[in-house]
């Protein structure tokens, strides 16, 4: 038989682990630049929502709203310390494991519950859209309402789609009650 030569398996594991770390430390980096809209070097509360929305993670919600509180006992949440802290709650890491989760009955439950909501609203949410349209708030109803289209039909995880639907339902009514405050001025 062929013998292996355990320290040499072992240096190139540890080497390639390591590569690896550097890699992910960089795609955290890059994912931070990407989600500081406002360029400041400061990821702001929104700014981290909008980014967990648009990444995959395994992370619940709470899960992050735990790791956006740790970031936060620094006086700002720079690259260095978004880095950090997203390396201790292993935030957008690769797991093993099924590359299809299952759906569960309640799951579907809550998502046909959901989405009967969403379609009680859906035609005014997009007429609003096209009102707001080329705004700041047009582009964040529109970022939310496409995620959760997207959840809609990827049925996996009903715990984000109904906080993207709150979401939703929070800058629709936002909209409203500052249209409403504008018009009451007028008259």
């Amino acid at each position: 038989g062929k013998n292996i030569d355990l320290d040499s398996l072992l240096l190139f594991i540890v080497e390639q682990w390591r590569e690896e770390a550097g890699r992910a430390e960089e795609r955290l980096r890059a994912l931070f630049v990407a989600s500081d809209a406002d360029v400041d070097g400061n990821l702001d509360y929104n700014e981290f929502i909008d980014m967990i929305h648009h990444v995959s993670t395994s992370k619940g919600h709470r899960e992050c709203l735990r790791m956006y509180a740790e970031m936060t006992l620094n006086r700002v949440v720079d690259c260095n310390t978004f880095v950090r802290v997203a390396r201790k709650f292993r935030f957008f890491t690769f797991e093993v494991g099924p590359a299809v989760k299952k759906q569960d009955k309640d799951a579907l439950a809550a998502f046909e519950l959901i989405h009967g909501e969403w379609k009680k609203i859906e035609e005014m949410v997009m007429e609003l859209m096209v009102v707001l349209e080329g705004s700041r708030m047009a582009k964040r109803l529109e970022q939310h309402v496409t995620i959760l289209k997207k959840l809609f039909h990827e049925k996996l995880d009903p715990e984000q789609a109904w906080l993207t639907y709150r979401s939703v339902v929070q800058e629709f009514t936002g909209c409203l009650r500052n249209k409403d405050r504008a018009f009451a001025a007028k008259h």
